[in-house]
């Protein structure tokens, strides 16, 4: 073999390592700003859940909300049997105003 041919082979040698090391750093450029923009991203994502985490926190849990729900059946039955034992109050002070009103019976 004669010295050219030795040159073209290091040539070819020496840009096929100069596209490979292009390829690799455009693809690694690319990367970096993929994962750049997935990391903003991400951290976007974790200040919402913080936030989130933050007003869920305030709710109540399912045995406050079937406590609160039982109070309030509660509540429910007692205020009827109030408004039973205010019925003949009612009643006799609507008496009271028919005859002071002279609207009576």
């Amino acid at each position: 073999m004669e010295p050219h041919h030795y040159m073209l082979a290091a040539n070819v040698v020496i840009s096929l390592a100069a596209l490979l090391h292009s390829i690799y750093s455009r693809r690694s450029a690319a990367t970096a700003e993929w994962a750049a923009k997935m990391e903003a991203s991400h951290a976007a994502l974790q200040t919402r859940l913080t936030m989130v985490e933050g007003e869920i926190r305030h709710f109540p849990t399912s045995g406050q909300v079937n406590d609160i729900r039982l109070k309030l059946s509660d509540m429910g039955g007692e205020l009827k049997v109030l408004s039973e034992r205010t019925a003949p109050l009612v009643a006799a002070i609507n008496r009271v105003q028919n005859f002071l009103t002279g609207t009576g019976e």
